[in-house]
């Protein structure tokens, strides 16, 4: 997808590791785009889509745009899904797949001559044929492991049909990424444990970890001015683990803590949060879905305990590595921490709805502990996270394979 704005997770990685590179590397850049990423952001979706190519136009050499947004109606969701049990494609690819767009990728790598072909998502391989050109490297970038992804909602859904169609999907994506295993000469994932499902996924092991990270330099002018008792979650919407972790904490640890703490209260920031949460909001005014906000900062700046209760989904979270970086004491699931090195000194971890209820009291209650936990996990994100760093890890990643090829 067109990434830009830097929005979503996916979105505000892929831009920012184009911006860095691009330093060292020309970068051709084909995508699909996507209505609903971009209009929210502005008056209209042209003026999204113009603001756009202006900016990608300043790091990219060549930028294609597939004229045709990707439209998938909830109707047309059914019909795909339908369709798909009986094919051996899974749904996660199928909907991505646009014949115009394959063509012109194909016609691109017909014309140049190119060192590397970086695929940025599992779901966009149908669009690109894994033969080989000249000199050419084909990389597969992960920013979750789809098929542990499916596998979890197959388990954790309650409905018998659902689960059905979940495992089915699960059983494709984990061929899909068996065969993707052979066709790309290297995988980058975005954590150590994403390495390791999809190592147990395809029996293939030699990936390249490039995790996630944050752009520090959006800090500047940023300071914290805490409130006590306002609690935060950041997380678009229409992404499924969101809406589970936000359900979840609504449903399971909310009422409890309400008990505790009747002044507490919430902000949820994210499009498009569907209409249970609405509805709940209404009937709890310390419940505040706020959907798509312009401008996070203030949010972020009078959050005194960030909470990430994700149960699902790989990769490394952007949302909590951003409020690594903005010093906001965080409660997280385990999950939602897999592949951010960080222990119990830099956050509170929480594995029931009782443990997320202590965990925020305990933030609430002790500012200099809170403010201690906050501090060593800007160091980890500093140190560790920052897409400098990030693009140097992907540089070395891009760089081992001419090593290994010289060496071979």
């Amino acid at each position: 997808m067109v990434p830009y704005p830097p929005k979503a997770g996916l979105l505000n990685r892929s831009y920012n590791i184009i911006r860095e590179l691009s330093e060292i590397y020309d970068i051709d850049l084909y995508c699909l785009n996507q209505e609903n990423l971009i209009t929210p952001y502005f008056d209209s979706f042209e003026q999204g889509l113009t603001k756009a190519k202006d900016e990608l136009s300043k790091y990219c050499s060549s930028l294609y745009i597939e004229p045709d947004p990707v439209r998938v109606s909830s109707f047309s969701k059914m019909i795909l899904t339908f369709k798909s049990l009986f094919s051996t494609k899974p749904y996660s690819t199928e909907w991505l797949n646009r014949k115009s767009f394959a063509n012109q990728i194909k016609a691109i790598r017909d014309s140049q001559d190119y060192d590397y072909i970086y695929v940025d998502s599992i779901s966009l391989i149908s669009n690109v044929e894994s033969q080989r050109y000249t000199h050419e490297k084909l990389i597969l970038g992960h920013h979750n492991i789809e098929s542990e992804m499916i596998r979890r909602r197959s388990e954790r859904t309650k409905n018998l049909l659902l689960k059905f169609i979940f495992y089915i999907e699960y059983l494709k994506l984990k061929r899909l990424e068996r065969i993707a295993s052979l066709e790309f000469d290297r995988q980058i994932v975005c954590s150590a444990e994403d390495s390791e499902l999809l190592g147990i996924s395809t029996g293939y092991r030699d990936h390249f970890v490039v995790p996630n990270g944050f752009d520090f330099r959006l800090l500047d002018g940023f300071c914290r001015a805490p409130k006590l008792n306002h609690l935060l979650f950041i997380g678009t919407m229409d992404w499924y683990p969101n809406v589970d972790a936000v359900r979840y904490f609504l449903n399971e640890v909310w009422p409890n803590l309400k008990q505790q703490r009747p002044e507490v209260i919430i902000d949820v920031i994210g499009s498009k949060p569907p209409a249970d949460l609405v509805e709940l909001s209404k009937s709890d005014p310390s419940v505040k879905i706020r959907g798509f906000v312009q401008d996070i900062e203030p949010y972020l700046a009078q959050a005194s305990v960030f909470v990430c209760p994700i149960r699902d989904g790989g990769g490394t979270k952007l949302k909590l590595i951003e409020a690594f970086a903005h010093k906001i004491p965080c409660v997280v699931d385990p999950i939602s921490c897999e592949g951010i090195k960080v222990d119990d000194r830099h956050v509170k971890f929480a594995q029931n709805p009782d443990a997320f209820v202590e965990g925020i009291k305990a933030l609430l209650d002790n500012r200099k502990m809170a403010d201690q936990m906050s501090e060593r996990a800007y160091q980890i994100a500093e140190a560790q996270y920052s897409y400098k760093v990030i693009a140097d890890v992907f540089s070395q990643s891009l760089e081992s394979m001419e090593t290994e090829e010289c060496v071979a």
